[in-house]
């Protein structure tokens, strides 16, 4: 059992194949481990200090993932902000230990972020495995195993009220609010541009974060809902009044999730609720379909969110450490940090 470290181009190239296999083998063909998201992440951006990490049991590779150098021994998982989570590739926990060797002499610690522990190895708590696990966000998800009326009927009496008084609201003073699903792999790109200008005049667009046709994110998103879409995996949510773009969603799935990647509305109509009426026509809609288990939001969940779920667990970063001492010198350090941090008040 070995690892063997490559670097990385700004994409998968030759091992897309054998990246998507152990996927599919391993989370059922995540998306978010989907080579082409990851390949797309990769492409725009990666900065060419990333690794593949290959690890082989008799032959076979069991193992991968990303990770760049940090500095002072500290190696991390390639995650974007734009990526909520990816999946390691990795079938048994246990053989990342290993990979300390294969890195360098000198690396003491490996952060594998954005964990999700329904996509993810279980961690052995032992003597010979030191590790530490932070909390990060609190996710949603909404089951699908039964119709939308019987969601519908198990949400809060305030939840319904206010979804009726938005609705009345909205047809009284714009008009009927109208649900379009985009499927067509070459009409992902402009809806995609139409998602940036919404987003570009809300509070996105003042703090330079907003999807935008200029910036990297813009050609992000175009390249994974187009990509996706070509194999009946992406879809693009629209909700419009009047011809008039007022929310939008863009989601990717594979057979058993759905995923809500980016979501936005017209701030200029926020007393309208424009968003929440859309997640609820959205919901009907992908209940109706029948074809999926979970949608799955992978946010860090409001008390408004968690009031539209029935399921939510914590993603997670997990860091491994070379020895105990590592280990020890680490909560230390965090230690005094927040000590300080509680004393100085800052």
């Amino acid at each position: 059992m070995n690892w063997e470290i490559l670097p990385l181009t700004n994409q998968l190239g030759s091992w897309s194949g054998i990246w998507d296999d152990l996927n599919a083998r391993l989370y059922n063909s995540h998306p978010f481990s989907d080579s082409r998201f990851v390949n797309a992440l990769l492409k725009h951006f990666g900065n060419g200090t990333e690794h593949l990490c290959i690890h082989r049991s008799v032959g076979n590779i069991d193992g991968l993932l990303i990770l760049r150098y940090r500095g002072r021994g500290i190696w991390t998982q390639f995650i974007p902000s734009q990526a909520p989570a990816i999946p390691i590739l990795v079938e048994n926990a246990d053989i990342l230990r290993g990979l300390f060797s294969s890195l360098s002499p000198f690396a003491w610690l490996i952060e594998l972020l954005n964990m999700d522990p329904e996509f993810c190895p279980s961690f052995p708590f032992n003597k010979d495995f030191c590790l530490r696990i932070v909390p990060h966000a609190l996710t949603i998800n909404i089951n699908l195993k039964n119709s939308f009326e019987r969601y519908w009927e198990t949400r809060s009496k305030g939840i319904v009220q206010n979804m009726r008084r938005y609705q009345r609201r909205i047809e009284n003073e714009l008009g009927l609010p109208v649900l379009q699903i985009l499927v067509d792999p070459h009409l992902m790109h402009d809806a995609v541009v139409h998602y940036g200008e919404l987003e570009s005049n809300g509070w996105k667009g003042y703090t330079g974060t907003a999807v935008n046709i200029k910036n990297k994110q813009s050609n992000f998103y175009s390249e994974v809902m187009t990509t996706f879409a070509a194999t009946g995996q992406a879809e693009i949510s629209e909700y419009r009044v009047d011809q008039k773009l007022i929310a939008s969603r863009l989601i990717i799935f594979n057979n058993s999730i759905k995923i809500m990647l980016k979501t936005t509305y017209d701030e200029n109509l926020a007393r309208f609720a424009p968003g929440r009426l859309h997640l609820r026509d959205t919901l009907q809609y992908i209940f109706r379909e029948n074809q999926h288990n979970s949608v799955e939001f992978y946010t860090n969940a409001t008390q408004d969110q968690l009031a539209w779920a029935t399921g939510q667990r914590h993603i997670s970063h997990v860091m491994i450490f070379r020895t105990a001492l590592y280990a020890r010198a680490y909560d230390l350090y965090h230690t005094i940090r927040f000590q300080l941090q509680k004393y100085t008040g800052k």
